[in-house]
């Protein structure tokens, strides 16, 4: 078996400003009274639910936040078969990951969006739904999504100008013109295709106004030892899985196992989160 080349992931981190703990901001847009705010999010919850499809054996979330989101998906979602599924929602806040267990099934596991804490291939589906307008740099989160992705990664953002404007029509981040203090990245559809197309070599844009909806298949593999830039695989070039220089390949089936990682952002003092020195969160029994 031959390992890929080394690669140079590096912590993300959050946007400038951005506070560490944050418990509570997905609460409090998932269950907003506005009925215009409400339309949109069925009506998005619902085209990102079609999108998806039924989910596989192995799940991973990235940027799982509240797990508000991640719920809506596994909401009457049918199941591979009872002990089946396996799920992991990787979160760099603490509080949230903390907020994220009461899921049943669920593992939230800490780590940062740059270098995340799975082995190649880790997971059937990946999904990261509104997370990249939140980070200073795309491309190494893009390339992350693509190591850990076996077969497809869904990938939802805001769609820009509308959701801004969507914002300022009702008064909100007015002062901001209508932009989130936390959106440093603003998409449109071919943005949000470029961005994928440098990690895999199929992607589809749906509309789901005023957000965007990608599905990105064969993931593109970091070129191996000895051959040129550009030459890598994707998944399907190969059936033997690879491993880098940070993670141990798995079997074929197996479900995703956190690997040892220093945790960008410290526990407060005093915290008594139950985490491992891999950086799991262990759900509620």
């Amino acid at each position: 078996m031959t390992p890929t080349a080394p690669t140079r992931a590096r912590p993300i981190g959050l946007a400038p400003g951005a506070p560490l703990d944050a418990a509570g901001q997905d609460a409090a847009k998932y269950g907003s009274t506005n009925p215009v705010v409400r339309r949109l999010l069925d009506r998005w919850s619902a085209r990102l639910r079609a999108v998806v499809g039924p989910l596989p054996g192995r799940v991973v979330d990235v940027g799982i936040g509240e797990g508000l989101c991640l719920e809506r998906l596994l909401d009457g979602a049918p199941s591979p078969g009872e002990g089946h599924r396996r799920v992991i929602g990787v979160e760099y806040r603490f509080d949230k990951a903390r907020a994220a267990r009461r899921l049943p099934g669920v593992s939230p596991a800490v780590g940062d969006a740059g270098m995340l804490p799975l082995p190649d291939g880790a997971a059937d589906l990946v999904t990261c739904i509104e997370v990249l307008e939140h980070l200073p740099r795309v491309a190494p989160a893009v390339a992350e999504l693509a190591r850990v992705t076996g077969d497809r990664c869904v990938v939802s953002v805001p769609w820009e100008p509308w959701f801004r404007l969507g914002n300022l029509g009702r008064g909100k981040n007015a002062r901001r013109l209508g932009n989130d203090p936390e959106h440093v990245q603003w998409f449109t559809p071919a943005r949000l295709r470029r961005e994928l197309a440098a990690g895999f070599a199929e992607v589809r844009v749906a509309r789901a106004f005023p957000w965007i909806i990608a599905e990105a298949r064969r993931p593109r593999r970091v070129a191996a030892a000895g051959e040129r830039p550009g030459h890598g695989h994707s998944a399907g070039d190969h059936a033997t899985a690879h491993h880098d220089h940070r993670h141990q390949a798995t079997p074929e089936r197996s479900a995703p196992t956190p690997h040892p990682s220093t945790h960008p952002a410290h526990p407060p003092n005093g915290d008594t989160t139950e985490h491992t020195r891999d950086h799991w969160i262990r759900p509620r029994s």
